[in-house]
């Protein structure tokens, strides 16, 4: 099964789940609330709706308690970004750090 494909079971479901969440949907990113991003969660507990609102709320709660979110903004020093064994190539479309991973050997 292509992983970018929406049978017409998963339509249904995803529209359900859609409103067990809702009072949450606002708070992701539009790549998090995307459908396909959506589904996965909906297919890791085998259309259990239940299990996986469950399983997406206690991730978006971890998420929280460990600042998840700031780690994409974290500056880097000069000395350590010097001894690290990637180099930062630039920043994604959201301002991450992208890197390029050096070969050491």
């Amino acid at each position: 099964m292509d992983p970018n494909s929406v049978t017409a079971q998963e339509k249904i479901a995803l529209k359900k789940f859609r409103a067990n969440i809702s009072d949450v949907l606002e708070t992701l990113s539009e790549y998090d609330a995307h459908d396909l991003n959506l589904i996965r969660w909906i297919r890791a507990r085998d259309f259990n709706l239940a299990d996986a609102e469950k399983m997406l709320r206690k991730s978006l709660a971890w998420r929280l308690e460990n600042n998840i979110e700031k780690l994409r903004v974290v500056e880097y020093s000069d000395f350590l970004l010097s001894k690290l064994v990637f180099t930062p190539c630039g920043h994604d479309k959201e301002g991450a750090l992208s890197n390029t991973l050096l070969n050491i050997f």
